[in-house]
């Protein structure tokens, strides 16, 4: 699942999580696929960006996604219980990769 900027959507994409308006009503469910009116219909909204199922063109190795992970636990890695949520992200990751 990746956020993607409504910038950046194309034909083809399909939703991870519904879109919804200001109030939260639900526009357009998960597991929709996006034309080019649909990616209109979203610029025009206003959003930040969106859920889609994977990520076209995102090449990032698992090493180097590792390594951001250290980096971003390095400033907590004294904090109690921070090491055993480092664990199970990275073992997310690892999953997600295998």
């Amino acid at each position: 699942m990746a956020r993607v900027v409504p910038d950046d959507l194309q034909p083809g994409m399909v939703l991870s999580k519904p879109v919804t308006n200001a109030n939260g009503v639900v526009m357009l469910g998960e597991g929709s696929e996006l034309t080019d009116a649909v990616i209109e219909k979203i610029r025009g909204m206003d959003m930040d960006y969106v859920y889609v199922k994977g990520a076209p063109g995102d090449d990032t190795s698992l090493e180097q996604i590792l390594a951001d992970l250290d980096k971003r636990f390095k400033s907590v890695e004294d904090a109690p219980y921070m090491d055993v949520i480092k664990k199970a992200v990275r073992e997310h990751i690892e999953a997600l990769y295998g």
